[in-house]
């Protein structure tokens, strides 16, 4: 019984509570309420209500009146805050007025619609302005000054006007740069370093060190190095000698030297080719001791023969013609660039004019 009770005066109170959570409240407050003539005061105005809802302040041109002899100078934003965990919400908006004739004005209640209400402040405001404090030549009545002159701005320099400066002379030469290469119509050439090729026992002697660096060969698998090894005796005797020994037999490379009477350099090369040609096609076993000897020889071998060069050649710079397609894409290129340089130095010096009136007018 005393459950059922409790439940009744529970959904009484919430029917109760209800709609004064959604009740729409609306103050205001007038500071100072008395001013001098041509002062202002500040009419604040706050409305409260459901945080779905959405109110409408009243909007005040320029010298609007919101009461006979007292106008609205400016308006602030509306400034937002939530309460009760953001189910309501409090809107407050700023009105500055200023009044120029002596008197007690009455401002009405102030008037805020909300979902197509209106709903206004509970009591009308009061403003008194009056001359106190302000001297008045009462003697000299029809003696009036004329205005004063202009007060000149004073402009503050800032280092981003050097800066944007700066750039908007950088973009302008860039872009003077392509257009006058673009109407050129020399033909646009590339510089290319043709290095000159390295010494035949130079490189020789490095892929050498590698195959012995590697060591990875043995006994059973001596075939692969020697493939290696003989292929590049070959290159460097082709290089050397000028003539295509990687197309060449082990005997018709012999006899080649031969004819460049060079006897004495060919007894450590006939030993390694002889091996490498057993190894490879005998399927002869050498030790490894022999497949050290051999890697021995060859060095020696290219050590006997190689000619040093009393000094190396200077590498070589030549122009290239560009293909006709690849011109074509680089004209295009400098034409859009010069465009699109041009337009952002204009884009900056509007700008900058824009930034420089502001600050002189």
């Amino acid at each position: 019984m005393y459950q059922k009770i409790s439940l009744l005066l529970l959904f009484a109170l919430c029917g109760v509570l209800a709609p004064l959570s959604a009740q729409v409240v609306v103050k205001s407050q007038l500071t100072p309420t008395t001013i001098r003539v041509g002062e202002q005061a500040d009419l604040s105005v706050s409305v409260t209500l459901g945080a779905g809802e959405r109110a409408y302040f009243p909007e005040y041109k320029n010298g609007g009146q919101i009461a006979p002899g007292v106008e609205v100078v400016e308006a602030s934003p509306v400034d937002t805050t939530y309460l009760n965990e953001n189910r309501r919400v409090r809107l407050t908006r700023t009105y500055r007025l200023t009044s120029f004739d002596q008197a007690l004005y009455t401002l009405p209640a102030f008037a805020v619609k909300v979902g197509g209400k209106t709903y206004k402040a509970s009591a009308p405001l009061g403003l008194k302005v009056d001359t106190a404090g302000i001297s008045v030549d009462t003697l000299h009545v029809d003696r009036f000054y004329g205005p004063k002159g202009a007060v000149e701005g004073v402009f503050t320099w800032r280092s981003l006007y050097f800066w944007l400066a700066a750039l908007v002379l950088v973009l302008l030469v860039a872009a003077a740069v392509l257009t006058v290469r673009y109407f050129n119509r020399r033909p646009i050439t590339r510089r290319v370093v043709v290095r000159p090729p390295e010494a035949p026992h130079k490189w020789a002697i490095r892929e050498i060190n590698k195959i012995k660096e590697e060591r990875n060969w043995n006994e059973d698998d001596a075939k692969d190095y020697y493939v290696r090894l003989t292929d590049v005796l070959r290159r460097y005797i082709e290089q050397r000698f000028h003539f295509g020994a990687r197309e060449m037999t082990s005997s018709e490379i012999l006899d080649k030297l031969l004819k460049a009477k060079d006897e004495a350099s060919l007894r450590e090369l006939r030993q390694v080719l002889e091996t490498a040609d057993l190894v490879k096609f005998a399927k002869y076993k050498a030790a490894l001791s022999e497949n050290d000897a051999n890697l021995v020889k060859a060095v020696e071998f290219i050590n006997e023969t190689k000619v040093e060069a009393e000094l190396p050649p200077d590498p070589i710079v030549k122009e290239v013609v560009l293909k006709e397609n690849k011109q074509m894409a680089l004209r295009i290129a400098m034409a859009v660039g010069a465009l699109v340089l041009a337009v952002a130095a204009v884009g900056l010096v509007v700008y900058l004019f824009g930034e420089l009136r502001q600050s002189f007018f």
